[in-house]
């Protein structure tokens, strides 16, 4: 039902889930040097979870996985094991959207009442990276369907169920932009 696409120089991730289940499938690139032509050697990963998947995002380092579902929580997968390390707690409403802000560190949750929140690892104590709420954009009133980040700053664009577009900068936590498309 949902896809998410990680592609760096040496390997092409993609991720795909169900609404049970995650389908993880990594693509390790070597070229031929004589004629550029690449070849990729495939390995795939799946799970079954316990609850209702309805995004998926990667991080740029292919080191985790992150899956939300209907009840607004945002679940942290290592990889390449698809070993589940961390859920939390994001909206009271369902995860409609996700997508890593620029750089592949920061997840971008978008929710069913147009809120988006913005989750960074942080390291404890034993330094070891939990995820957590940095910056929380206000509901517009209607679910988040996509959320696109720029290339070159740290900004993203939500589109709305409603046909609403959203411009938004992550640093400065503000809106730049609301208006309808049509």
């Amino acid at each position: 039902h949902g896809l998410a696409v990680s592609d760096t120089a040496g390997e092409l991730v993609i991720a795909a889930h169900t609404d049970s289940s995650i389908h993880v499938e990594w693509s390790e690139k070597s070229e031929n040097f004589l004629t550029g032509e690449v070849s990729l050697e495939r390995s795939v990963q799946a799970a079954d979870v316990e609850f209702n998947v309805t995004a998926v995002a990667l991080s740029g380092n292919h080191r985790w996985l992150y899956a939300s579902d209907h009840t607004g929580r945002v679940h942290r997968f290592r990889l390449p094991e698809l070993e589940k390390v961390q859920e939390l707690q994001v909206s009271d409403a369902p995860i409609t959207a996700m997508s890593m802000l620029l750089g592949g560190i920061s997840v971008l949750a978008g929710d069913a009442v147009g809120a988006v929140t913005q989750l960074f690892r942080v390291r404890d104590s034993n330094n070891y990276p939990h995820l957590r709420v940095v910056r929380f954009f206000p509901p517009h009133g209607s679910p988040v369907v996509r959320i696109i980040p720029e290339q070159r700053r740290k900004g993203f664009a939500v589109l709305d169920e409603s046909g609403n577009l959203g411009i938004y900068h992550s640093t400065s936590e503000r809106q730049a932009l609301f208006r309808p498309l049509a």
